[in-house]
């Protein structure tokens, strides 16, 4: 809504730089090279892919973005939840283009939600698991995941990620992390409190959940992470190397793939830069919350339990839930309780 701000995140920004909508320049202020806010004017709500032009003092141009969609939510299809209530799905909006590919989130609106008042609601990034190398924002169990927790009153995005083994480490944290800043940058577009945004993942999602909030920036770190199946301490160790169907690779060759490593290349020390375990320290604020699996043939418990074991050393907050089965995703276990161990957590959060 005009006088709102628009954060736009690229690089090159130079001091003086200018913004042209349509021709006519629009307010900007420049936070850093890589940093940029737009004042929200008629112009810039009205305006078209291509239509936002930015130039440097020299008057060089220097970013003409593709697209537009997050300034103007279009209406999208609605889906129910298990408690009944409506949430309403806005498809593919896009927040980052690295490397020449343009990546999108999902967002999940709870029924009825005004964008444009002072009201403002917590926010949660939903990431879809898949072993780094598939998977994506359509996957079912991340999208009812997303659908329970939006009927909740929580708007979520679920995002895509770059894929090994085209794209390794750290490219699809950096993706995550991409994602996470966008919605706290564009939080007053959204009608998103940005003190109160969470992250949540699946398997390899919930890893990139964490080192996402571990690693963030000042726009990227989550009050709260729920990690569901995920890894929180990688090492040789906790990597089975026996795969659990025919033709489907074990945890150590999808890691040793999203790495671009062979197998037995793969040591602790190699490791321990994609371990969220690793990069704990004292005076992390994140709030870290796991479910596991107590007999998962892809992610055993000691790969989650000792990264709980470092945070309470550390002193940083972190609970942990143990659910007796051998199912990896937990979607079984999840969809007969409605999601409810999800919904918990973060409304004990945000």
């Amino acid at each position: 809504k005009p006088g709102s701000s628009v954060t736009v995140l690229g690089s090159g920004f130079g001091e003086g730089i200018r913004a042209f909508v349509g021709g006519v320049e629009t307010p900007v202020r420049r936070v850093s090279a890589s940093e940029i806010v737009l004042t929200t004017t008629s112009q810039l709500m009205g305006a078209r892919n291509g239509d936002l032009v930015l130039r440097n003092v020299n008057g060089r141009e220097s970013l003409r973005p593709s697209a537009l969609a997050l300034m103007r939510a279009p209406a999208g299809r609605t889906v129910t939840a298990f408690n009944g209530r409506k949430v309403e799905v806005i498809n593919n909006q896009v927040f980052s283009n690295r490397a020449g590919q343009p990546l999108a989130y999902d967002v999940f609106v709870p029924e009825n939600a005004d964008r444009t008042t002072a009201g403002l609601a917590p926010a949660v990034l939903a990431v879809h698991g898949g072993g780094w190398f598939m998977g994506s924002r359509t996957d079912s169990d991340i999208q009812q995941l997303a659908v329970e927790l939006a009927s909740q009153g929580y708007l979520v995005f679920a995002p895509d990620y770059r894929l090994a083994p085209k794209f390794k480490h750290p490219a699809a944290e950096h993706d995550v992390s991409d994602a996470l800043r966008a919605i706290k940058a564009n939080a007053s577009l959204w009608g998103v409190d940005a003190t109160r945004v969470g992250i949540t993942g699946i398997s390899a999602g919930g890893q990139l959940a964490m080192m996402s909030s571990l690693r963030g920036t000042r726009l990227g770190n989550a009050k709260c992470v729920l990690n569901i199946v995920g890894p929180g301490a990688v090492k040789v160790a906790n990597l089975p190397s026996i795969s659990v169907a025919p033709g489907f690779p074990s945890t150590r060759q999808m890691v040793a793939t999203y790495l671009g490593l062979g197998e037995h290349l793969l040591t602790d020390a190699r490791l321990s830069d994609m371990s969220p375990a690793h990069h704990l320290r004292r005076g992390v604020k994140t709030w870290f919350h796991s479910i596991y699996a107590s007999q998962d043939p892809l992610i055993p418990a000691s790969a989650v339990i000792e990264f709980h074991q470092s945070a309470t050393r550390l002193g940083i907050r972190n609970t942990v839930e143990r659910v007796s089965t051998r199912e990896h995703d937990l979607q079984n276990w999840l969809t007969s309780r409605k999601y409810a161990p999800a919904t918990q957590f973060m409304a004990r959060c945000l």
